[in-house]
């Protein structure tokens, strides 16, 4: 009898324990907010342009000035994020449309919709707004 209440609180015991691990997993960050997902790096934003090009089939000139739009963007996009402060919602947007209109004045038709089938294929996974 004793050895059986022994199992019985062992088995709650480690039940209890994996329930308590289980729910800091499932812990947001601090402060309810999603932490700021981390601004691509020189060598990223190449490497995202050389594939980039590969998909569009992109000159060695559109790469050129492919590359330097995706640069200034992220320098921009990283100097809005950099501060304790999440920046505006609406600024990111506007951010993205301009980024997304500068890359497309530099590409033909056939490019633009394959830039565009090609964001939509790379973007994040990212929760509906509601």
């Amino acid at each position: 009898m004793k050895q059986s209440k022994k199992n019985i609180l062992s088995v709650l015991l480690l039940s209890f324990a994996l329930l308590i691990s289980g729910m800091s997993f499932a812990q947001a960050p601090r402060g309810g907010q999603k932490q700021k997902p981390p601004v691509p790096n020189e060598k990223q934003v190449k490497k995202m342009v050389t594939e980039l090009s590969e998909e569009l089939e992109l000159s060695d000139e559109q790469e050129e000035q492919v590359l330097e739009v995706y640069q200034e963007h992220f320098k921009e996009v990283k100097e809005k994020t950099s501060g304790e402060k999440r920046p505006d919602r609406e600024d990111m947007d506007a951010m993205k449309t301009s980024f997304e209109i500068k890359i497309k004045a530099l590409l033909s038709n056939e490019q633009q919709i394959k830039f565009e089938d090609y964001m939509d294929k790379h973007k994040q996974n990212k929760p509906k707004r509601k």
